[in-house]
């Protein structure tokens, strides 16, 4: 795969389709994300969509392999104060998970929040059982900042959070 094909753009309303409304129906997507317990329909992806886009503090950026929607990235809240900003993600389509998509779009965010925000920080979290998440952060030279004790209940098992941060 040629990573060169992926980019990154704000998400609008007409990039919603069915296919992105039934990642979050898939228990793999959704097997280390509050996700799981929510119920989502189109008309709530939608006003999701809409309420970050007018929302300052967000940024909801589409993931796209050429023109297919694969996936999303949100940075926010952004705090303009601090010069940080929390990062969170779903690689939705499953035929682009092991593949270096994750890492290459961290690294994307990266840029944007350098070179447009002038952001000092960036944090994200991932319960400690999140081997793929994990994995995307340290590539991208995030560093674990702490440890959350069995703060998160997902698919009826307690686990801990990894709070990691990058220092820009």
């Amino acid at each position: 795969m040629n990573l060169g094909n992926i980019n990154l753009r704000i998400l609008e309303t007409s990039d919603f389709t069915k296919e992105y409304l039934d990642w979050f129906d898939n228990k793999d997507t959704v097997e280390f994300s509050d996700n799981q317990y929510r119920k989502f329909t189109r008309e709530s992806q939608l006003e999701y969509i809409k309420r970050l886009k007018k929302d300052d503090s967000y940024n909801l950026y589409g993931i796209f392999y050429k023109k297919k929607h694969i996936g999303n990235i949100v940075l926010g809240p952004i705090n303009k104060i601090h010069k940080r900003a929390e990062i969170s993600y779903v690689i939705g389509d499953k035929n682009f998970w092991g593949v270096g998509v994750g890492s290459h779009v961290i690294s994307l965010i990266i840029k944007i929040v350098k070179e447009n925000l002038k952001l000092k920080k960036l944090c994200a979290s991932c319960a400690s059982k999140n081997i793929g998440s994990k994995k995307v952060l340290i590539k991208n030279n995030f560093k674990i900042e702490g440890r959350r004790k069995k703060h998160v209940l997902y698919n009826g098992k307690w686990q801990d959070t990894l709070e990691f941060g990058l220092i820009l």
